[in-house]
């Protein structure tokens, strides 16, 4: 069957026991996906097998190879009270060629309107804006946990627009100031609330590239009010939403 390899390393080295496996997945989507994976400490190599070139997405696949392979290593870093983290640099395809490995939104990335410079002017005076952007990194980072992370960004911005105050008026001063209504914000909020409670519900993708779409907009046009000397966004530069 076509294989994709991806390969990749763990720090801090030497932690990790060598070890080998392999994952079967019961989700429909991924039908008929293998996944094989063996690790020496410090190195990691993982093996996916699939029924045909193009029947599964291939993000898919990365998402199952590095959860698959992370997983061992949270087992791990529990029993040592040590953070492990794992990068998976490079994916060699089918047809035999390798190539660096890069998961980009470029959906997302042409929702951003303020430059990484202007962010960082912008935090200067205001730090906790790149907390707020860190927690939707970790939405890029983290596939699975998207709708916790995005919820907490957006909330995270709604309490810089209005702080010490209660959560409805933090709300409507956010709908109010980007131009939002509250249908668009209580999408992103009301996905959170299984995962920020510990549920382990089954996950829609289409959601998740939903919630990530709601909070790239949200927090651009949150730099951009800031940009602007908190002047209230409105049509036609920013319609409703």
């Amino acid at each position: 069957m076509p294989t994709i390899r991806f390969t990749g390393f763990i720090t801090p080295q030497g932690v990790v026991p060598q070890s080998t496996g392999e994952f079967r997945p019961i989700d429909e989507s991924v039908k008929g996906l293998v996944i094989r994976f063996e690790t020496d400490g410090s190195t990691v190599s993982i093996d996916c097998e699939i029924p045909a070139i193009d029947v599964i997405g291939f993000n898919l696949i990365h998402m199952y190879a590095f959860y698959t392979v992370r997983g061992v290593l949270d087992s791990v870093s529990f029993t040592h009270a040590l953070p492990l983290t794992l990068i998976l640099a490079t994916c060699t395809h089918p047809n035999g060629e390798t190539l660096p490995l890069r998961i980009q939104e470029t959906e997302l990335a042409r929702l951003c309107t303020v430059s990484h410079r202007e962010i960082m002017n912008l935090s200067k005076h205001e730090r906790a804006i790149l907390k707020h952007l860190h927690d939707l990194s970790c939405a890029l980072l983290n596939p699975l946990e998207t709708e916790a992370n995005c919820a907490k960004a957006v909330e995270g911005f709604a309490q810089l627009l209005l702080p010490g105050t209660t959560g409805v008026q933090r709300w409507k001063s956010m709908q109010e100031k980007l131009n939002l209504t509250e249908e668009y914000v209580k999408f992103i909020t009301g996905l959170s609330k299984g995962p920020r409670h510990g549920t382990t519900d089954t996950q829609s993708l289409p959601d998740i590239v939903e919630t990530r779409r709601r909070s790239w907009t949200i927090a651009n046009r949150f730099l951009e009010f800031r940009k602007r000397g908190n002047i209230n966004l409105s049509e036609p530069e920013f319609p409703l939403l």
